[in-house]
């Protein structure tokens, strides 16, 4: 895929593999389930953070 979509495309399976570790999380019965919950939300949150920071990365771009 060109222009960038596929990173759109990891982004978003991204965010909503992190909403199901909130699922898990919220759901949990014990604490083992809850903290892999909350493992899995946090994993989301950082790998969209990471393709969010590389598509706006400018810092080797020159006008």
């Amino acid at each position: 895929m060109g222009g960038g979509m596929d990173k759109v495309i990891f982004a978003v399976i991204m965010a909503l593999i992190a909403l199901v570790g909130l699922a898990m999380a919220a759901r949990a019965a014990d604490a083992t389930f809850a903290l892999f919950g909350w493992l899995i939300m946090g994993f989301g949150v950082i790998a969209v953070a990471i393709v969010v920071h590389r598509a706006t990365d400018y810092s080797g771009r020159r006008p």
